[in-house]
């Protein structure tokens, strides 16, 4: 059965969707060279980031985690999709990619929230992994 922290995950992915379908807009109006390329980018990637939480959304009731280890699992994924989400459209706002650090402002902010989003994944997986693993053992028993 779906929990609360599922039903927010969603809610948090069907944001991530909607800001990626709305990163496709200015590819449409120019071709995809330059900037226009870190838009299409984003576009991609959130989308991928949105139905990446539904996915997380719909197997978090399976898993086998403790209350603080649920916790970590859909805050590691709200960074994930926040991080991501900042990263990827201030990249493709300022034409740069956001992965790379910088001494500029607006670059280092782009940098530091891809890294948030990359440290969400990581964990959200290493947890989806941990709580996969538990619920195997269990059913094994």
């Amino acid at each position: 059965m779906p929990t609360a922290l599922s039903f927010r995950l969603t809610f948090h992915g069907s944001i991530a969707l909607l800001a990626g379908l709305l990163c496709g807009l200015p590819t449409v109006i120019e071709t995809a060279n330059g900037p226009m390329r870190f838009w299409h980018t984003a576009h991609e990637a959130l989308i991928l980031v949105g139905v990446w939480l539904w996915a997380a959304s719909a197997i978090l009731p399976q898993l086998v985690l403790d209350g603080p280890k649920t916790r970590a699992y859909f805050w590691a994924h709200l960074g994930l999709c926040y991080g991501f989400s900042v990263a990827l459209i201030l990249g493709a706002a300022g034409g740069f990619l956001a992965f790379e650090p910088s001494s500029e402002p607006l670059r280092l902010a782009a940098f530091i929230a891809a890294v948030t989003g990359i440290l969400g994944a990581t964990t959200g997986a290493s947890l989806a992994l941990l709580g996969a693993r538990a619920a195997a053992a269990g059913a094994a028993n």
